[in-house]
């Protein structure tokens, strides 16, 4: 089908811009952008395309008082090419890679709008490419930039205007293919001398601001401790210095995966090591209020073609680690991002700093696949 982006000389391939050039239906292109200050409201939203699913969607989730006041949408991706809206939230683009304006229109009813816009401090950064195969499959394949702003304008929650005024922000862009995406997830049979099924994992991701710098850094290892991937950078005096090595000291919740404190010591590039100490700020976001993590109310999660969709609701996260839904039942997701207070060799910032782990991990001793609980 062509488009109006069919007239570009922008071209990845001989397919328009309504089709990828892989035919895997987990192929994703999407937006994240969050904000919050050191007080007791947050957001994050985001908006994506599923081309192989003919899905397009978006959502936008407010934390305040214990509770995540949660809009998502979705819609065909055709025949809206290139419309950056859906249900009445829209994204514009003020200024590519500087500058992003959101805004939401909410029905009578419901509970929240809002009208922000985002603004590059820093300039975008590609992260590393991420890519990996389990027993010959593709397990992901996709490139990532983030950028570290601030955030203006306002939201508005069960009638009371907050006006946003240089809160800390930060934004990603993705895409290609990741697991979770379309309502399935491809699997392969393991033959017993195959590499071993994953006990456990612990991925640590890091962007932050302070008055003289930003960065923005990740770590993932496995049950053992073994690093997967590490990647990072820091950007001072218009200079970015990479991130050699990440270590890391945190201290969970009593009883929970939940972190409350959490001190990376990062070796940068040129041997300068940086103290970082995050604590961590309000309750951690359950993600399956945007669609991630079997959400909407099907539970099929994200890129999952369900036509025109509207779903407002309200979880109670006033717990640590537990969520309890509109239906009554309560959850404790493994996919939580948190925002938090920081320090970074002892100057103070904001960070979006989420510590996500499952299964077995062995150096702070959370059990066995499936359990909340310290061995």
């Amino acid at each position: 089908m062509l488009s109006a982006l069919d007239e570009t000389l922008m071209h990845q391939g001989p397919v328009t811009f309504d089709h990828a050039l892989t035919s895997d239906h987990r192929f994703f292109d999407r937006m994240w952008l969050g904000g919050h200050c050191a007080e007791n409201i947050k957001f994050i939203s985001g908006m994506a395309a599923y081309k192989n699913m003919n899905a397009f969607e978006g959502f936008i989730c407010v934390q305040k008082d214990g509770k995540q006041y949660n809009a998502r949408f979705s819609r065909p991706f055709i025949p809206s090419l290139g419309d950056l809206s859906v249900g009445p939230l829209a994204l514009d683009i003020v200024e590519p890679l500087k500058k992003l304006r959101l805004t939401l229109a909410a029905p009578e009813g419901q509970p929240v709008e809002a009208d922000i816009t985002f603004t590059g401090l820093y300039p975008a950064h590609e992260e590393a490419h991420h890519l990996r195969r389990i027993t010959g499959r593709l397990q992901q394949d996709y490139r990532r930039f983030d950028q570290i702003g601030r955030v203006d304008g306002w939201l508005e929650v069960e009638g009371q205007r907050i006006e946003i005024s240089d809160w800390y922000g930060a934004r990603d862009h993705s895409w290609g293919v990741r697991p979770g995406v379309g309502g399935f997830e491809p699997n392969t049979f393991i033959p017993a001398a195959a590499e071993p099924v994953t006990l456990g994992q612990l991925f640590i991701w890091l962007a932050f601001r302070t008055p003289s710098m930003a960065g923005q850094m990740q770590r993932q290892e496995d049950s053992e401790g073994k690093p997967l991937m590490q990647d990072g950078y820091i950007l001072r005096d218009g200079q970015e210095i990479r991130v050699r090595d990440i270590q890391h000291d945190i201290d969970f919740v009593p009883g929970t995966r939940v972190y409350r404190t959490c001190r990376l010591k990062v070796t940068l590039e040129t041997g300068e090591v940086l103290d970082i100490e995050g604590q961590a700020l309000l309750a951690p976001w359950c993600y399956k209020g945007s669609g991630y993590d079997s959400g909407y109310d099907d539970e099929m999660g994200l890129g999952f073609h369900r036509g025109e969709t509207a779903q407002y609701d309200v979880y109670d996260v006033s717990h640590p680690e537990k969520v309890v839904l509109p239906d009554g039942r309560t959850i404790e997701p493994t996919h939580r991002e948190q925002p938090a207070t920081i320090t970074v060799n002892g100057e103070k910032g904001l960070a979006h700093f989420p510590v996500i782990n499952w299964g077995i991990v062995k150096r702070y001793g959370l059990s066995k696949p499936g359990s909340n609980r310290r061995s």
